[in-house]
């Protein structure tokens, strides 16, 4: 969690210093391709526990 928090900094740079509301920010190119980017990378984590345990696991059963 720690490669989120500079990432998720711009972000309340930009609506601290704004006037714009939370929707015009969150719509920005910039802003919402770190959110894309960062929503992938956290399904590609939370996702690579679970498969390496199943191939771990098919790998030893096939083993012993």
């Amino acid at each position: 969690m720690r490669a989120a928090v500079p990432s998720a900094l711009p972000l309340l740079i930009l609506i601290v210093a704004n006037s714009d509301s939370f929707g015009g920010v969150v719509t920005d190119q910039i802003i919402a391709q770190e959110i894309v980017r960062t929503v992938v990378a956290t399904l590609g984590l939370i996702a690579a526990v679970p498969l390496t345990t199943a191939l771990a696991a098919l790998t030893a059963s096939r083993t012993a």
